[in-house]
């Protein structure tokens, strides 16, 4: 009994590890015993209902717990209980222990700072402790990143990888055994009963979001359904696995079989998994320029799984520094290629592929298909289009475009294929056993992993969802091949133009720096600038209030909760104020210099200098005149951990951004040879809102050759006279309009466009009146709002992508915006896409240089030496019109407006 309340002993009032201490009521709310009345807590083995226990650690308590005085008593401390661990029943099996990483309230709900987790660690270490002399095995659940970052020293990303996983508590950084003592008076255990250990025994630790963050948000019960699945699994003794690593029968380099293959798995190890190799590029050029690495070298391995002829899987390794291997490997690649065709039209009824082979697949497939063609360029004519390539990455995309778990490490313990026990090691030799077993373990994994995938696909979505069509896969496969393509080509950049805007830059910063600090004493840089930037928005809210005028709506950070300094909240701020006013000035000068400084730092020194930090990153640096970035085509993880991408359906470059260029440096684009041609759908997402919607008005317009909406937009609400003067605004109020923006917004671009002042009343007027001929298009956007309420998500036909809309009908409503957004933009991207695939390759079916390095989202670039231009031409021409995608979304649809596109052509010059 003593030990007990020397243990409850955390929850009194002398603690002052921390400030937090200071501004709540109580101090050091401890753990509760789940179902018990408050303060109960077991005092011997013979108290325990069960065997076995769950610790529950949550972030920090709210508003609610600081007034009780006990933890989980809120709104999220309901949803813990009843869609946690009632739901799904843990409390049967288990005791269960409510905890926080942190154990006074932040004020303002603030998160958790590292100097706060801490200090708080030594409580639910004590509590761990004590409860493992009581219980066989003590299980640990973390909800939200702070428990998480405190448990395992894992943001929650990584954790998803690690479920299950035992955590050493004597590897975590802090508390030391000696921090322990220190705070003993408080923790107690660790002095009051010499018996028990200093750390608690290694436990098994699942991760999951906050129920905070799935109030929040329902799209998140997904993924918070599958991590407890696998910890009620892991509870009854069922959390298997179909592959055990270690255990594969692995064939070395054999020819390929006799009988025809239906699916090939492949991966390959590149040169950082052998000892004393650092990898820190991504890119095979890249590798060989900035890691050293000799072209040769690049690729270690590469492992295959398949399926044989009883549906059995089998594996083979292939040393890549062995001729023999190699070649072996490229028969492998031929026959698949051969057994192919040559490509054709899609079918968008069809389930399954015309031809034997049915794909190529790998996770983050594209990573393997460039080294594999940089190193040995003798196989690029088989690794190539028509070769039908899947990505798990993209299988799991299809199925949630949310899931955080991306890595096939944490994908596949999810799905019950196999567990990575390991992190990251290195081999001393390309002929470690050992390599070949992880190798051939993800190449198995990733097979199983698809088939799942199409399992669960099918079971969520229908059996005839587009999602498991030919004509999906077949677009896929383009998709791929086209970023292969563009990572490979690279962007021209002019250096010297670079260079200069490097200079002046610079200058025109240290200018604006000087004059900021010297007339207002704000430092834009280093120490103190976080706290003068909080002050100037501050003060600005200040100057609003004190002239009776309205302050806007402005987001907050994320972790302090402060007002943001983001230029959106700047921009709000500065439509209000009076532009005399010394907040407005202080606002606009150092937006100026923010706009500079950005350039500086995201834009000009990664491409001159180096990324990151002190600039030393050379990732994004040119290398002879082009930059190389990395393109995802759905949201996806990379072999270095860093991800990207978009659930809107577009491809997203990274490393550098090339797609958000500013004008200056856009400008600095060129061409490789002698032409730089840019071409762009004219106004391609009002075209495809009007084909989706079928609204007459819109479609009536549309019709007409050569028509121009925005400018009959200006025209209604300025005239005949000025519309062409006022055409940028009629094209904002039509992008507005469609995407379901306000009277505000409309308000604003009028101000800064312009500097036309209309009234809020006025502003709805022309909003309503757009839309009382635009009826079709509503009522459309209303059905898909029906729809995402049926179904909890919209899908978009021939591709299938989707987005997720879970909630009760007003929660979805609330996301009427993206509701409307995504079938536009998606469809909109995917005939962009479509087109640029098929110049692409026709482009390399007559061994043209002409390529297509850069897709901005409705435009895309094509450099060509001269005596291409007039067959660059003629394929722009045949393709742009009616690109594959188009045509068969019109015949779908049943309908069909003519696409028109510009063109501008520039001359290089030496």
């Amino acid at each position: 009994m003593g030990l007990v309340k020397t243990l409850m002993a955390a929850c009194h009032p002398n603690c002052t590890a921390c400030t937090l201490h200071v501004q709540c009521k109580t101090t050091c709310i401890p753990a509760t015993w789940y179902g018990r009345e408050s303060g109960a807590w077991p005092q011997s083995r013979l108290c325990p209902d069960h065997e076995r226990a769950l610790y529950v650690i949550g972030e920090a308590p709210g508003w609610n717990e600081d007034q009780k005085g006990e933890c989980w008593v809120g709104k999220a401390g309901q949803l813990l209980k009843t869609a946690y661990i009632d739901y799904f029943k843990f409390s049967n099996r288990l005791d269960i222990f409510l905890s926080n990483a942190v154990r006074c309230h932040p004020p303002g709900n603030k998160n958790p700072t590292r100097t706060q987790l801490k200090m708080c660690q030594g409580f639910y270490l004590a509590d761990i402790v004590y409860l493992q002399s009581l219980y066989d095995q003590v299980i640990i659940l973390c909800c939200g990143a702070p428990a998480t970052q405190s448990v395992l020293a894992l943001s929650l990303k990584k954790s998803f990888s690690r479920q299950g996983d035992f955590t050493d508590f004597r590897a975590l950084t802090a508390p030391t055994p000696k921090a322990i003592v220190r705070l003993g008076e408080v923790v107690g255990p660790f002095l009051s009963d010499p018996t028990l250990p200093p750390f608690p025994r290694p436990c098994p630790v699942f991760t999951t979001y906050h129920p905070a963050a799935l109030g929040r948000d329902k799209n998140y019960a997904p993924y918070v359904s599958s991590h407890l699945k696998m910890l009620s699994d892991y509870i009854d003794g069922d959390l298997t696995y179909e592959i055990k690593g270690g255990s594969l029968k692995i064939q070395m380099a054999p020819m390929p079989p006799t009988y025809p293959l239906s699916r090939l798995s492949l991966d390959i190890e590149s040169y950082g998994i052998l000892k004393g190799q650092n990898q820190t590029q991504f890119h095979p050029l890249k590798s060989m320029v900035h890691d050293g690495i000799k072209k040769e070298d690049l690729v270690v391995t590469v492992g295959l799984s398949w399926p044989n002829e009883k549906d059995e899987l089998e594996h083979a390794i292939f040393i890549m520094s062995r001729e023999s291997h190699r070649r072996r490997l490229w028969s492998w690649i031929k026959k698949c290629r051969k057994s192919v065709g040559e490509p054709g039209g899609c079918n968008t009824h069809q389930t399954q592929p015309n031809t034997v082979f049915e794909y190529l697949i790998g996770q983050n497939l594209k990573f393997d298909l460039m080294y594999l063609r940089h190193a040995y360029p003798e196989c690029k004519t088989w690794l190539n289009y028509p070769l039908p390539i899947v990505d798990l990455m993209i299988t799991n995309y299809l199925l949630n475009e949310g899931r955080p778990e991306k890595s096939l490490k944490a994908l596949a313990p999810l799905l019950r294929v196999t567990q990575y026990k390991d992190g990251f090691t290195q081999y001393r030799a390309d002929t470690d056993l050992v390599l070949h077993q992880y190798n051939c373990q993800d190449t198995a994994a990733t097979l199983l992993s698809q088939e799942k995938l199409e399992g669960l696909i099918g079971t969520l979505y229908g059996d005839s969802t587009p999602k498991l069509s030919s004509f999906n896969r077949e677009w896929y496969t383009k998709l791929l091949w086209l970023t292969v393509w563009m990572e490979e080509a690279g962007i021209s950049m002019n250096q010297q133009a670079l260079e200069g805007l490097l200079k002046s830059y610079e200058a025109r910063m240290v200018k604006l720096e000087r004059g900021i600090k010297n007339r207002w004493d704000i430092s834009l840089r280093g120490k103190g600038s976080s706290l003068s930037k909080r002050g100037i928005m501050d003060e600005a809210c200040r100057t609003l209030l004190t002239m009776n005028l309205l302050v806007p709506k402005l987001e907050k950070t994320a972790t302090t909760r402060d007002i943001s300094f983001k230029e959106e909240n700047r921009n709000a701020l500065l439509d209000v104020l009076p532009a005399t006013s010394s907040s407005a000035r202080q606002l606009r000068a150092i937006s100026t210099a923010h706009t500079v400084g950005g350039t500086l730092d995201r834009y000009l020194y990664p491409l001159l200098v180096g990324r990151g930090k002190g600039h030393i990153d050379p990732t994004t640096r040119l290398i002879e005149g082009k930059i190389y970035p990395r393109w995802y085509p759905v949201p996806s993880e990379w072999e270095d951990g860093s991800t990207g991408g978009t659930k809107q359906c577009r491809i997203v470059a990274k490393g550098p951004a090339c797609q958000t260029f500013p004008p200056a440096i856009k400008k600095c684009i060129t061409s490789r040879y002698d032409y730089l041609l840019w071409f762009d759908y004219s106004q391609i997402e009002l075209r495809i809102a009007a084909l989706l919607s079928n609204d007459p008005w819109m479609m009536k317009e549309f019709s007409r050759p050569g028509c121009d909406f925005h400018l009959g937009t200006a025209a209604k609400l300025f005239g005949e006279k000025d519309a062409k003067k006022m055409r940028p605004v009629g094209k904002e109020l039509n992008f507005l309009v469609i995407y379901l923006g306000g009277a505000a917004r409309y308000q604003t671009v009028l101000l800064r466009k312009k500097r036309i002042v209309r009234s809020r009343g006025q502003c709805q007027q022309d909003i309503d009146a757009w839309w009382l001929q635009a009826k079709g298009l509503k009522k459309w956007q209303e059905e898909l709002y029906e729809s995402a309420c049926t179904n909890g998500y919209i899908q978009l036909p021939l591709a299938g992508q989707s987005r997720t809309f879970l909630g009760n009908r007003w929660e979805v409503r609330e996301q009427m915006k993206e509701i409307v957004n995504i079938p536009v933009q998606a469809t909109a991207a995917n005939v962009m896409l479509s087109a640029q695939f098929e110049l692409q390759w026709a482009f390399m079916q007559k061994r043209m240089k002409a390529v297509l390095p850069i897709n901005v989202y409705d435009a895309a670039s094509i450099e060509f030496p001269k005596q291409e231009l007039y067959a660059v031409q003629h394929e722009m021409k045949r393709i742009l019109p009616d690109p594959p995608y188009y045509q068969a979304l019109c015949k779908v649809l049943g309908r069909r407006l003519p696409l028109e596109y510009d063109v501008e052509i520039q001359r290089i010059t030496a």
